[in-house]
Formats: C-alpha cells, sequence, structure tokens
C-alpha cells in the first residue's frame, strides 16, 4: 500500500497482516489486545511517503480533485491533502468520538 514505506505493515499484501491472520499465521509487526489495536506503529511519528507527496502536488496542480482512502494513517493530510478534498473510509487514528452521545 502507499503507507508501507512508512513503516506501516502491508493488510491485503501475500505476506499482509489479514492475508496472514486468514491463513492462521502472524507477523512480527502485530500484536492483538483486548482494544484490537493490532499494529505495533507510533503513527506520531509516521511521515508521508514520496506517493503521498506526488498526490499532494497533482491536487496543487489542479490534477487530482478528491482523495478516497482506506488509510486511517493521517498521512494523506500530512501531505497537504485538505480534508474537504478526502474521505477516509476506515476513519483517521487522530479522530475520536463518542458511540452513546451523538
Amino acid at each position: 500500500g502507499i503507507s508501507t514505506s512508512s513503516g506501516i505493515p502491508d493488510y491485503r499484501g501475500t505476506q499482509g497482516v489479514d492475508t496472514l491472520a486468514g491463513l492462521g499465521q502472524t507477523t512480527d509487526k502485530v500484536t492483538k489486545d483486548e482494544d484490537d489495536d493490532d499494529v505495533d506503529v507510533d503513527y506520531t511519528k509516521l511521515v508521508p511517503t514520496v506517493a503521498h507527496r506526488g498526490l499532494s502536488e497533482m491536487m496543487s496542480r489542479d490534477l487530482l480533485h478528491y482523495v478516497i482512502t482506506q488509510n486511517c494513517d493521517d498521512l494523506h493530510a500530512k501531505s497537504g491533502i485538505p480534508p474537504k478534498a478526502m474521505s477516509e473510509m476506515h476513519g483517521n487514528v487522530f479522530v475520536e468520538y463518542c458511540e452513546k452521545i451523538p
């Protein structure tokens, strides 16, 4: 995926977290706990990759108008893509909300 070179493990590749889990295997970058926070990554230290910066540059040149991502790492935003031009389908690790009080 676009964020793997920043230190986030791949999920759907041949050695991806979800792929291996489906085979009953694990990877050394994953530790399960009761909150299902399964990736041992410090998201506060991640920086956008060349690909993230490229998308941001394309947007600044009006070649790209909107980004839809499954990544929840905030790297698209850190690269300069504005929130109004992006949908984060799996949320964002830096955004929390209360599920009991709307």
